[in-house]
């Protein structure tokens, strides 16, 4: 996941995972960097400090577990 494009995110995830990137000031729709950038070197181009990285990780992984256990039940 965090070697992971930022639109590859966007196409799996959709407007949930905007609204987290959005959050921590990532306006990756549209971005033209942002099929080639992965979220941690996105992050720390935006300026987002390690904690903030590791949150919106931990925001991003939620969300996937989240969807995963809708999936199965």
């Amino acid at each position: 996941m965090k070697k992971c494009p930022s639109s590859s995110m966007i196409e799996i995830f959709g407007e949930e995972v905007e609204k987290i990137f959005e959050k921590y000031g990532m306006f990756c729709t549209g971005c033209d960097l942002s099929p080639w950038e992965d979220i941690i070197s996105g992050a720390k181009k935006h300026g987002i400090k390690k904690n903030k990285i590791d949150l919106l990780l931990r925001e991003i992984k939620e969300l996937q577990l989240g969807l995963s256990n809708q999936l199965s039940d």
